[in-house]
């Protein structure tokens, strides 16, 4: 399916032997190990959840530290060589997760791939925004989203297989993830190219704000709220009760579906953005996002018997991640992409971390409900900032 979607819905004429076909190959599978990782990751750790969240939350700290230098280097040098060295990193370092079962060990390979993260993650985004126009950049967003998604799907999946596969030592999980991401990194070195794009020559300090109009820097703090939510996410493993409902496998299934529904969405919702617009299709996915979190809160346990809202909502929420990223992309000059996307990875980074510490102190001191609660807490308040600062453009456009 997977693959029938990005030879229709490519928004180039490039094929899947393209550019494009080979970037969503390469994050499909890299996606597969970090699905993996996330649902086995606070199982192999022998830690509390406040200590895990903490181990979680070097790598994204690491990767916002990094992110807008590498987005600077990706503006003067390129993006194939820096995305395909953080691919190769990303590789070693997850295997090597399998090796040892010592908690600063593990911390310290964790908070190395943060750098290989922000070099794949904004290389690749940034190739995409090279490769698409105005026109079907949303629906370009979408299947980046879609492949990121279904990725994780996969992942969270093969993670109950190697449970059961790996239950007498866990650590073989990662070094088969690390080979998997391997793959990627293979494919990418045969296949991708260098897109063709403006460099930078400016040598001024970094300062990707500059590069952006008002009114794309008001959907910086709902991005931020967006991360934050993931970060509270990627936590959920390890407080969930570990009973016959929420085990590891069933716990896949479920979030699984979840990912498949918002993968499946957000290609949806790209082309959609491109017909009528990015802010609109950004308020149906706030609408999502909100009613989401409040109804995960309110029916937990009893999710199965609201999975017709759930689903309605998280299709509603995957309208959020493409059209933010494509609005991003048609509004910052072509010589400053990377830097610009950039420091929408950087605002990831901190959100994912700010989510993994809120998940280990909730996880500490409360449950699971909480922690949604948590979650639409922040997302309201980001998403306030975000309308206010908007009002303010349009308000300053309108007076005379």
């Amino acid at each position: 399916m997977f693959f029938v979607l990005v030879q229709q819905k490519v928004p180039s004429s490039r094929t899947l032997v393209g550019e494009l076909g080979v970037l969503y190959l390469s994050v499909f599978l890299t996606r597969i190990g970090f699905g993996a990782i996330i649902i086995l990751f606070p199982s192999y750790v022998n830690a509390g959840p406040l200590v895990s969240g903490i181990v979680l939350a070097l790598y994204p700290m690491l990767e916002a530290g990094s992110a807008l230098p590498v987005g600077r280097y990706l503006d003067r040098r390129g993006r194939r060589k820096p995305f395909l060295v953080g691919l190769f990193m990303m590789a070693g370092l997850t295997a090597s997760i399998g090796l040892t079962f010592d908690v600063t060990a593990i911390a310290a390979a964790h908070t190395i791939m943060g750098l290989a993260a922000a070099t794949t993650t904004i290389g690749s985004l940034t190739m995409i925004t090279d490769l698409t126009r105005t026109s079907n950049r949303g629906g370009g967003m979408g299947l980046f989203d879609f492949a990121n998604i279904a990725g994780y799907a996969a992942g969270a999946l093969l993670a109950g297989r190697f449970e059961v596969q790996f239950k007498d030592n866990l650590g073989y999980s990662f070094i088969a993830t690390g080979g998997l991401i391997l793959v990627a990194a293979v494919v990418s070195l045969i296949f991708l190219k260098e897109p063709e794009h403006p460099k930078s020559e400016d040598h001024n300090p970094l300062n990707p704000l500059r590069n952006f109009d008002a009114q794309t820097k008001a959907l910086l703090p709902i991005w931020l709220g967006i991360t934050t939510i993931v970060g509270l996410a990627f936590f959920l493993p390890k407080i969930f009760p570990r009973g016959e409902l929420f085990g590891s496998s069933n716990l896949g299934l479920l979030a699984a579906a979840g990912l498949v529904t918002l993968g499946i969405g957000a290609t949806g919702f790209g082309r959609l953005s491109d017909k009528i617009g990015r802010e609109k299709v950004i308020v149906i996915g706030v609408i999502g996002q909100l009613g989401l979190l409040i109804t995960l809160a309110l029916t937990y346990p009893h999710w199965f018997s609201n999975i017709a809202l759930l689903g309605l909502f998280i299709f509603l929420t995957s309208a959020l991640v493409p059209s933010v990223l494509a609005a991003v992309g048609d509004r910052v000059r072509g010589e400053m992409r990377g830097s610009a996307l950039g420091l929408y990875s950087m605002m990831l980074s901190i959100g994912l971390a700010v989510g993994n510490l809120v998940g280990g102190y909730i996880g500490e001191v409360a449950g699971v409900r909480e922690l949604f609660l948590a979650g639409f807490g922040v997302f309201a308040v980001s998403t306030l900032v975000s309308a206010f600062m908007a009002y303010r453009v349009k308000a300053k456009r309108a007076s005379p």
